[in-house]
């Protein structure tokens, strides 16, 4: 068995859904990322903590191509440019 651990020094993690927004979710082929004035990076891991998608360097909002993605649950992380970071679910069904 492997076991995949994501370590982090980062202030703190926040899940507060007024930070960060994900919609439409569930996501049938895309969704959005919103994280309002701020720079970040993203992290998408599957249900077993696996890397699928990251992308740097992101400003206000992103769009992520869902449709390659098989149907179920994933962790959106992300950091900003102040090390805080934010995470959602994100139910796939395409």
């Amino acid at each position: 068995n492997d076991l995949n651990c994501l370590m982090s020094s980062a202030k703190e993690l926040n899940t507060s859904p007024s930070s960060l927004t994900v919609f439409p979710n569930p996501s049938q082929g895309h969704c959005t990322l919103s994280l309002p004035k701020q720079s970040f990076d993203y992290l998408v891991l599957n249900h077993l903590g696996q890397l699928i998608e990251q992308q740097k360097n992101c400003y206000h909002q992103s769009t992520l191509n869902t449709r390659a993605y098989a149907n179920g649950l994933y962790i959106i992380q992300v950091r900003t440019k102040d090390q805080e970071i934010f995470s959602q679910k994100l139910h796939i069904s395409n």
